[in-house]
């Protein structure tokens, strides 16, 4: 018999390793930025903000810290004074933005306080003042810290409705601003006798203040601003 078939060759070699991906494409470059304008001299260009989130709650206005009344250092000595040189006074003693009418900012007020006093003192002074020479201070409806100086017989001084009836010499140590109706028991004055003297004093400063007699009660009734009644009842104590 002949001689055996030889085995085979050694099987062939595998094929060589799949070559490897391309690299990744490159990002695409980025667009050119948009050239600035040029700077405005004197302007301050924009920063852009950032939209609040729709949750998040609306800001709340701080409250700005008013001048201590107990403050010592104040002084009113001071000559031919405009109505806004008044504000800016009052405003330096209370913290009180003052927003002046163009007819009361042509007024002129003197002062001749002799001495210093407190903040407090000073503001007291400005406000029976200010109701002396015809003028007023209504508040804002909106903002505690701004009032309106305007004369006490334009229509801007208009009476605030349902002023609070008070009897107590307390109760007018209240903001100048506030309008009450204050009930004054009378001991020694017949009520026709205070109404004829208190509407002088009225009529002659020009306030914007009413004074009625009650003589079955023995008392009178004002109605205006607390330095106008403050003042009626100095007057009746004297």
């Amino acid at each position: 018999p002949g001689q055996p078939a030889q085995p085979a060759g050694q099987p062939a070699q595998p094929a060589e390793q799949p070559a490897q991906p391309a690299e990744q494409p490159a990002e695409p470059a980025q667009p050119a930025a948009q050239p600035q304008p040029p700077a405005v001299p004197g302007v301050v260009p924009p920063v852009p903000g950032v939209d609040p989130d729709p949750q998040d709650p609306a800001p709340v206005r701080a409250q700005r810290p008013l001048p201590d009344p107990n403050t010592p250092g104040a002084a009113l000595n001071a000559a031919n004074l405009t109505g806004q040189d008044v504000a800016d006074l009052y405003f330096q003693y209370t913290g009180k933005r003052v927003l002046v009418s163009q007819e009361a900012s042509s007024g002129e007020i003197s002062f001749i306080v002799p001495g210093q006093m407190t903040y407090g003192e000073a503001a007291t002074i400005i406000e029976k003042k200010l109701v002396m020479e015809g003028f007023e201070l209504v508040p804002d409806d909106d903002d505690p810290y701004l009032v309106k100086m305007v004369l006490a017989n334009s229509p801007q001084g208009v009476k605030q409705q349902g002023a609070p009836v008070v009897s107590d010499l307390s109760a007018l140590d209240g903001p100048a601003d506030r309008f009450v109706t204050y009930v004054m028991a009378l001991e020694y004055l017949k009520p026709d006798e205070a109404l004829r003297a208190f509407q002088t004093v009225v009529q002659q400063f020009g306030s914007a203040g009413t004074v009625a007699a009650v003589p079955n009660a023995g008392s009178v009734v004002i109605s205006g601003n607390t330095p106008l009644v403050r003042m009626l009842v100095e007057l009746k104590e004297r």
